[in-house]
This record gives structure tokens, C-alpha cells and sequence, in this order.
């Protein structure tokens, strides 16, 4: 009698135990939660990865460019307030990504003010596609890491199938997250060696100052060629046709000091002359402009005689590219202050810049 009872009382005890076992468990991980994810599902928070793979890309668009980490792995954990934990698994015959992108935006190139148009991005695995994000926008400052953003994706098929995709205005580029193998398509140019982009212009135009010599003028009123950049997309013009970028010439046109486009002189008299209508004719390779945006009056440097325009042209991609730049005007005395009749009443302003721009690396034709 006596030793069942111990042994009921021991069982009792034992199971007291167990229970409470059990409630300190549950109070130490409130919730676990195992889950299969299927393919295409994804998964947002601070999830920890238990990953096999990892690599980093960038990608080039035509308004800045994207960063993008992945990490590839089965089993993914997420620890949330007072403890509790979320599992999940990789779906069967594929794997769990986890992504994170963030913007890359580049200073010099926006101040042309080519494009501002948002970009997406996606992964492509096992013949599916699963867009992460449609619409990134480009930002000022991404020193803060405030624009990064995260996502734990399922994807089917192995690691070998997996791609990252950028679409950029209805074209896209992918690069393979194993071998690092790119497709650029139409944004190849926008990968060409750094060395190239910095050549500079070599100045091949006439000696303007001739004009100084044997008839007194000297001329105020010059060319003014600014930066410019090679595109494969541009707003308002689209893709380049295949074979061809945009060259775009930011400020383009005429600077003079105000109130004179040119100073006559002998040993005896001077005088000074305006201009009462001046004509600039740009051209790159022999071709007018696609597209001309004159800022207005306002906009231009008020402590000049300045009319700047921003300039397009459709040029073959890669070739050498001779921008041409001709002011003409003509001229009229200043007899405000009195005449100098020794000076010529009227005057023919005619100055030439010719810059050559060398050929650079067509990324297409290279690889």
C-alpha cells in the first residue's frame, strides 16, 4: 500500500515537473512558429538568415544606380518583442533570399537633369519573376542608409537559376548572383571604364584673335561650350536608337561681359560696339541638335550677356564626336558717349570653337 502510494506520488511529481518545465519554456520562447514558405512568398523584418551565399552587385541607370546585397540560405529567424521567434523554410527545390537595396545617386551626372524616373527591382528564378520593389526613386543623400530597404524572398529553383533584374523605362539588365555574369543590354554604355569618361576634349578651332590683328577689334562676345555626357536614355527623347547614344552638351551659346561685344582701338581713339542680334549654330558631327532647352532670362546670370542652352544630339555610340559652335552677330557703334568716327560704324562678329571629343569604349562591342 505504502509503495504504491509512492510510486503515484512520485509519477505526480514528476509530471508537476514536466508542466512546469513546459510554462518556463513558453515563458522564456512565447512562440515558435515553423513554416514552409511557397515559392514567390515573401517575408518583411529583421530576419536572421542562416545563410550559405552572399554577394553584392551594382547596377548603372541612366539617373543614378542601385545597390543590392543577397543573401542566400534555408532557414530563416525572426526574433520579435518578449522573445518570441518565427521560423521559416525555404520552399522545396528552391531557396530563401534575403535582399537589401538601396539607391545610389550621382551628384555631377543630375545636374544635367537628364532623367528623374523611378526604377524596380526583382529576382528571377526558376522561370519566375518576383518583383521586389516598382518604383525607386532616386535620392539626394544616401549617406543616412534611410532609403535601404529589406525583404526574405522564396524563390524556386537553386542558387545557379538566380538573377537580380533592374528595369529602368520599360528595358531591363540582370546579373547572374553566382557568377556575376551581366546582362546590360541597353544600358551597356553605361558601364564604360571611368578613364574614358574623364578624356577631355582636344580645342582644334581657328584662331579667333585673328581678327584682332590688322583691323583694331578685339572681341568680347565668345563661344561657350559646357559639360557633357554620353546617354543611352534621355527624358522626353527615349532610348537612343540601336547603335546610337544622346551626346548632351549642358550650356551651349554665348558669353560676353555686359555692355560691349567688342572694342575697337587705334593709338588716337577707342570705341566700343553692341550687338543687335546674335545667332549661335551648334552642331556634333555635321548634325543639329535633337532637342535645345533654353532656360529663360531669368534663370541666366544677370551679371553678363549670357544666353546658355542645354543641347541633345544623337551621335553613333562610342565614335569620336566634333561639337562645333558658331556666334555670329552684328555690330553697331556705341556713339552714346560720342562718336568715334575714325571707328567703323558697323562690324561682322564671327567666332568659331571647334572641340574634338575622342572615341571611347562601347561595352557591347568589347565584351
Amino acid at each position: 500500500m505504502w509503495s504504491s502510494w509512492f510510486r503515484s506520488r512520485h509519477v505526480r511529481t514528476a509530471a508537476a515537473l514536466l508542466v512546469l518545465l513546459a510554462l518556463i519554456g513558453a515563458w522564456i520562447v512565447h512562440v515558435q512558429v515553423r513554416d514552409r514558405l511557397k515559392a514567390g512568398e515573401s517575408r518583411t523584418g529583421e530576419y536572421s538568415l542562416s545563410s550559405d551565399f552572399r554577394s553584392s552587385s551594382t547596377f548603372e541607370l541612366p539617373d543614378g544606380g542601385l545597390s543590392v546585397t543577397v543573401e542566400v540560405g534555408e532557414e530563416a529567424t525572426k526574433y520579435d518583442d518578449w522573445s518570441d521567434r518565427t521560423r521559416v523554410r525555404a520552399p522545396r527545390g528552391g531557396r530563401l533570399v534575403e535582399v537589401s537595396w538601396s539607391p545610389q545617386s550621382r551628384q555631377s551626372d543630375r545636374t544635367i537633369g537628364v532623367t528623374q524616373r523611378p526604377s524596380s527591382l526583382s529576382l528571377r528564378s526558376g522561370g519566375r519573376t518576383i518583383l521586389l520593389e516598382g518604383s525607386i526613386e532616386q535620392s539626394d543623400d544616401t549617406s543616412s542608409g534611410e532609403t535601404s530597404k529589406e525583404r526574405l524572398v522564396a524563390v524556386p529553383g537553386d542558387l545557379a537559376d538566380l538573377e537580380i533584374v533592374a528595369g529602368f523605362a520599360g528595358r531591363q539588365q540582370s546579373v547572374r548572383v553566382l557568377t556575376g555574369k551581366r546582362e546590360l543590354g541597353d544600358f551597356a554604355t553605361l558601364y564604360r571604364p571611368r578613364s574614358d569618361l574623364a578624356l577631355q576634349p582636344v580645342d582644334v578651332g581657328p584662331d579667333n584673335d585673328r581678327y584682332v590683328r590688322g583691323n583694331g577689334f578685339r572681341w568680347e562676345l565668345r563661344p561657350v561650350v559646357g559639360q557633357t555626357s554620353r546617354r543611352p536614355y534621355v527624358e522626353g527623347l527615349g532610348w537612343a536608337a540601336a547603335g546610337r547614344e544622346w551626346f548632351v552638351v549642358q550650356g551651349s551659346g554665348y558669353y560676353s561681359l555686359l555692355g560691349s561685344a567688342a572694342e575697337w582701338s587705334s593709338e588716337t581713339a577707342t570705341a566700343d560696339y553692341n550687338a543687335t542680334r546674335v545667332t549661335t549654330t551648334v552642331t556634333a558631327n555635321g548634325t543639329r541638335p535633337s532637342r535645345t532647352v533654353t532656360p529663360s532670362r531669368n534663370q541666366q546670370d544677370p551679371s553678363t550677356d549670357r544666353v546658355i542652352s542645354d543641347l541633345t544630339f544623337s551621335v553613333v555610340s562610342g565614335a569620336p564626336v566634333t561639337l562645333s559652335t558658331v556666334v555670329d552677330a552684328p555690330l553697331t557703334r556705341d556713339d552714346r558717349h560720342g562718336a568715334e568716327t575714325e571707328a567703323p560704324k558697323t562690324a561682322t562678329l564671327h567666332r568659331t570653337s571647334v572641340l574634338a571629343y575622342p572615341g571611347v569604349v562601347d561595352p557591347r562591342k568589347a565584351s
